[in-house]
Formats: structure tokens, sequence, C-alpha cells
């Protein structure tokens, strides 16, 4: 199947997406793409979110970073679980960490994906969050967006 890709010029970057995936909107997000609902009792899209944060120090290390990510999330998600952080050797343009964890969010048990990576002093955080039950359904696709995403 034929991806589809998204330039966010002002932002610098594309990404390849599943043609059955939609271009959504979540605030504090540079670009949502929004998984199709499973069936009709399926209440909740799976989803790969693009953020970018300034580096509030130029020389804040990606590991500082993402350290700072996880408290925050052991903070703000109810039931948080550390599953996996671990270095990637490359991506993009340089080094890249990801997370994996799980925890509550209003009626939802959620597990996340993010790839936290360095670009012009930015951190981009890329984010896949799908219901802990449909998370292995999405991910070969989630894997192939994330893999596409590249500065422009």
């Amino acid at each position: 199947m034929k991806y589809q890709t998204f330039k966010f010029l002002e932002y610098g970057f594309k990404i390849d997406y599943h043609p059955h995936w939609n271009i959504g909107e979540y605030p504090g997000t540079l670009l949502a793409l929004l998984s199709p609902l499973v069936g009709p009792e399926d209440q909740y899209r799976e989803n790969l979110n693009i953020t970018r944060e300034a580096l509030p120090n130029s020389s804040m290390s990606l590991e500082y970073y993402v350290n700072l990510s996880i408290e925050q999330l052991k903070e703000g998600l109810t039931n948080f679980r550390l599953l996996e952080s671990s270095s990637a050797a490359s991506f993009v343009r340089g080094k890249a960490h990801k997370l994996i964890y799980n925890g509550t969010s209003g009626i939802f048990y959620l597990k996340f994906m993010q790839i936290f990576t360095m670009m012009d002093n930015f951190v981009y955080i890329l984010t896949y969050t799908a219901e802990n039950n449909h998370y292995e359904e999405f991910f070969n696709d989630v894997k192939k967006m994330i893999k596409s995403f590249r500065p422009i």
C-alpha cells in the first residue's frame, strides 16, 4: 500500500503516513495522525502525534531531557509504568531515545511509545498512543511512519 507524504515546511519535517489514517489536530501538537476505528464499539482512535519543544538550554543532552520527561509522566499519568527506555544509535540526523510505557488516562488504559530526537536546538517527540489491547494492531504501520520522519 502506498503511503502518503505530509510536508510541514514551517517546522522543517516530512513524514509518510498510512492512507487509511487521517490527519487530525490535538492541542499542543504539530501533527496528529489518527487510526481508523476498529469497529462500532471502538471509542479510542490510536494516534501518532508529533510535538516540538525548544531546548531550554543549548547544552542540554537528549538523555537529560528524556529523564525530565519521565518525571513529568510519573506526575501526569495515572498508574504510570515504564516498560522500556533505550537509546537508539541513529535517527534522522542524530541520536534518538525511545520510551515505552503505559498508564490510565480518563477511562482508557493506554500504551505509549515515544521517540525523542534533536534537530536544530529543538526536541521533536513522536508519540504513538494506543489502547493497550490495540497497541500491536497498528504497530507495524506506526513503525513505518516513524521511520519515514525526516527533516526538509
